[in-house]
């Protein structure tokens, strides 16, 4: 049973009966769950879908590069070596386990570095930002969700898909281009 002083400091809440009720009081799911800040919530809500739409296609050109690469080791070995690993493997991974396997293909320490961070601002973004955002129950005290830091999230994350789908791609063209022939006439190194 709550207290005067839990009730207080919860204020959203009643309970039947009790001298802390507010009858006045609106039920939390009608109140807007997004902090006062600078962007209307449509925009907010927009400018989040967008990140996590960017996020997603980060993880899909991960999954195609181990895609690409496991069919390069196996045409390389040219049935020399049983070789299974697939691609498919993979469909329902996890960003984290998507990079690790990445790791282990890929000797570019920046962008693998990159990917880190990435991973854990898209993990910031999706277990504390919009839990923050969209908590109808939390109380201001418990959660305070500072909303620039946010918005520079965000923008931090859309700017970022561009660049580690680039990298990623270019990553892949390193194996995926034939050699170019050597030029008649010249020298063999």
């Amino acid at each position: 049973m709550e207290t005067e002083a839990t009730a207080k400091l919860l204020g959203h809440r009643q309970t039947k009966g009790a001298k802390t009720d507010k009858p006045n009081l609106m039920s939390p799911r009608h109140i807007s769950t997004l902090p006062a800040h600078n962007m209307p919530e449509d925009e907010v809500l927009s400018r989040t879908a967008v990140a996590l739409a960017g996020c997603q296609m980060v993880e899909l050109e991960l999954k195609l590069y181990i895609q690409d690469a496991f069919n390069y080791i196996r045409t390389s070995l040219d049935g020399r070596l049983p070789f299974s690993f697939s691609g498919s493997d993979y469909v329902d991974s996890s960003l984290e386990r998507l990079i690790e396997v990445f790791k282990k293909l890929s000797d570019n320490p920046e962008l693998i570095g990159r990917l880190q961070k990435f991973k854990k601002e898209r993990n910031h973004l999706v277990h504390r930002g919009l839990s923050q955002l969209m908590d109808y129950d939390a109380s201001e005290d418990m959660f305070s969700l500072n909303t620039k830091d946010f918005e520079e999230r965000l923008d931090w994350i859309t700017s970022e898909v561009s660049m580690l789908k680039g990298a990623i791609r270019f990553e892949a063209s390193r194996f995926l281009e034939e050699p170019s022939p050597p030029t008649p006439g010249a020298s063999a190194a």
